[in-house]
């Protein structure tokens, strides 16, 4: 039986960081509702506000975090910068730090006896976080699919692809 629990690698961050954007795959929304919501601006200014940010560092936009609340404009023809959104314009795509979609960062390290990987929780239902099945090995990313199609994976399990992860070529998507 395989087994896999959550570990968290950074728990002073990922316990204290809501997840405030709701984005794909943990939402519907994608980069251009992000923008249209208040974008980097919105969730810059949330987070320096909650004092989860340091303001006096150096940046490529200059120095201070605060100039990641500007947002870039043209303004006869030149490039000018202006205050972003005080506020999400879109609460179902970015939430107030007060009001966060989670309490908790939306990422963990999963670690069993298969060994560990990084999981975007927030993208799974909570009953979906627990895995205990058999695994299912196979030696290449080519072998997974004609495994699917015969329905051989129609079944609780973990699909293990050989000589893949972070110390080769990271986890391709199948294809």
């Amino acid at each position: 039986m395989t087994s896999l629990t959550f570990l968290c690698p950074f728990p002073p961050v990922l316990d204290v960081v809501p997840l405030m954007a709701r984005l794909y795959p943990n939402g519907p929304a994608d980069i251009n509702h992000f923008q249209a919501a208040g974008g980097v601006p919105v969730l810059v200014r949330e987070l320096l506000k909650a004092g989860l940010l340091h303001e006096d560092v150096n940046t490529v936009a200059g120095f201070g975090l605060s100039r990641y609340t500007l947002e870039p404009w043209l303004n006869n023809g030149e490039l000018d910068w202006r205050e972003g959104a005080e506020k999400s314009l879109d609460n179902n795509v970015i939430a107030s730090f007060e009001q966060p979609f989670s309490h908790h960062g939306g990422t963990k390290v999963l670690s069993g006896n298969l060994g560990r990987a990084v999981m975007k929780t927030s993208a799974v239902p909570v009953e979906n976080q627990v895995i205990e099945a058999p695994a299912v090995v196979f030696e290449s990313q080519h072998d997974v699919m004609p495994a699917f199609e015969a329905g051989l994976l129609d079944r609780d399990c973990v699909v293990v692809v050989r000589h893949q992860g972070p110390k080769a070529n990271g986890m391709p998507e199948l294809t």
